[in-house]
């Protein structure tokens, strides 16, 4: 498995620049049906479901370990709803890019878990995650805890 990117050069070097299109080779779906037969609630409409994850193609390893290993748990119905992962923009309030910029990031059980609040993140979900290298936004100084980013 790659590992995560420690810094802005490292992450420019493995990921390259932020990806803008929906075509672009580095962006692949992984399909989350083995581990959610019927989807993903989408976060923003619960009555749509996601089947597939659009990312980056270097952490397709890294987060199909997590859901693996979510699964060995019996904890994948912790993960409730799914409030996505590619999505080119700058970071919320702020100048730079997004980690989502790069399909490097991923937002789940968003209702529960707004940006610059406390939420309820399950601690095996936030585990699972850190344990394969990702970062967890319940760790910034403006929490987060509904996203998880493979690199700093």
């Amino acid at each position: 498995m790659i590992q995560p990117p420690r810094n802005k050069a490292e992450r420019r070097r493995l990921y390259g620049q932020p990806i803008q299109a929906h075509g672009d080779l580095r962006l692949t779906d992984l399909e989350i049906r083995g581990w959610w037969p019927d989807g993903l609630p989408l976060s923003w409409d619960f009555e749509q479901h996601a089947n597939s994850i659009r990312c980056h193609r270097v952490v397709v390893e890294p987060l199909t370990a997590v859901f693996d290993r979510l699964q060995l748990r019996d904890a994948l119905w912790m993960v409730k709803s799914y409030g996505g992962c590619w999505n080119h923009r700058l970071v919320r309030g702020g100048a730079e890019q997004s980690m989502h910029s790069w399909g490097v990031a991923i937002d789940l059980n968003t209702p529960t878990n707004r940006l610059g609040e406390y939420g309820d993140m399950p601690w095996v979900v936030v585990e699972a995650f850190k344990h394969y290298g990702w970062v967890w936004g319940g760790d910034f100084s403006r929490k987060d805890f509904m996203h998880f980013q493979y690199g700093r």
